[in-house]
């Protein structure tokens, strides 16, 4: 049996019962959390795999194994969202076709290596990060970080739902912010750093981690932390409090496009995506999505609802603006 200490935060068993529907089977000794999904106007589910892998892992075994396994489940297809460093883009997998399709997670990612000091990291930031990281702590930004309870997480949804008012992309709702929580910090495996400035809580994050790896899931700056400039100091204590736990790879989600010229202006996380690498952090490509199909007609009615629902919250962003 693989290490559990080896497996993404989102394949352990503590993330198992954050989503309903989610069944956790045995893979060539790799235990997997699968997540059934429902598509409107469709009778039958499909599945989704999301960061699979580890070090020690048997790929092709893996494969074969899941595959079997998710075909007696009932379900159109699957869907399995890479780990770029175990399911390398570019490698051809008998019975799977790439997906164009966008994933539940962002297929690129901005991540830090954490061996460094803590002075070779804050000089690896970019020079407007270094200046605000250091202003805003001689300003009297102050931070406080939980790693179980509650009055950790009621202050930081109180801060997702503040920014929402001020960001155009979905937001996850508090209740499922707060299942994460539970959840993982039951199994010591997550933290929320808080920044808080003249009284007022103005940023923060949650991460959630293996003891290895920490992933920077949720979290940001409320208006009053844009205005003062406080968001890169609330950033940078986030990796700091992941290196002070002996954690060395550290991913910031999300970011937007990007190739061999750099991230594109034209993506929608590219503002984003521009303050995450400004920490030093690197960009990194999971690859594209790859399905297997079980099904070929409910495949179709379910690839024809994602359209459909994609075009929907196109326009629901467009309405927010």
């Amino acid at each position: 049996m693989v290490n559990p200490k080896l497996l993404h935060p989102l394949q352990s068993e503590a993330w198992q019962p954050i989503y309903p529907n989610t069944h956790r089977l045995i893979a060539a000794g790799t235990p997997t959390n699968i997540r059934l999904v429902s598509p409107a106007y469709s009778k039958m589910p499909y599945a989704i795999i999301t960061r699979p892998g580890n070090r020690s892992w048997d790929t092709d075994g893996w494969l074969q194994d899941i595959t079997l396994a998710v075909s007696e489940l009932g379900v159109s297809h699957l869907v399995i969202e890479p780990d770029g460093r175990y399911l390398p883009a570019g490698r051809t997998l008998e019975g799977f076709i790439v997906s164009s399709a966008p994933g539940l997670t962002s297929r690129y990612s901005a991540v830090l290596d954490l061996s460094p000091s803590e002075e070779e990291l804050l000089a690896s930031c970019s020079k407007s990060h270094r200046q605000n990281i250091r202003k805003a702590i001689k300003n009297g930004l102050q931070f406080e970080i939980f790693t179980e309870g509650t009055a950790g997480i009621e202050r930081f949804v109180a801060i997702v739902e503040s920014m929402s008012t001020s960001k155009s992309f979905v937001q996850y709702s508090s209740a499922h912010i707060e299942n994460v929580w539970q959840a993982m910090s039951d199994a010591s495996s997550a933290y929320i750093v808080i920044g808080t400035y003249e009284g007022q809580d103005v940023g923060g994050y949650m991460v959630v981690h293996n003891g290895q790896e920490a992933y920077q899931l949720y979290g940001g700056r409320t208006q009053a932390g844009r205005d003062n400039r406080l968001a890169q100091a609330i950033g940078f204590e986030a990796l700091l409090q992941a290196k002070r736990l002996g954690i060395r790879h550290y991913d910031m989600w999300g970011i937007g496009r990007f190739d061999s010229g750099g991230p594109d202006k034209d993506d929608e996380k590219y503002g984003i995506g521009k303050f995450k690498l400004a920490y030093g952090s690197i960009p990194y490509d999971h690859g594209p999505n790859l399905e297997h199909i079980f099904d070929q007609k409910a495949y179709d009615r379910a690839k024809l609802t994602a359209k459909l629902s994609q075009k929907k919250l196109t326009i629901k962003k467009k309405l927010s603006r």
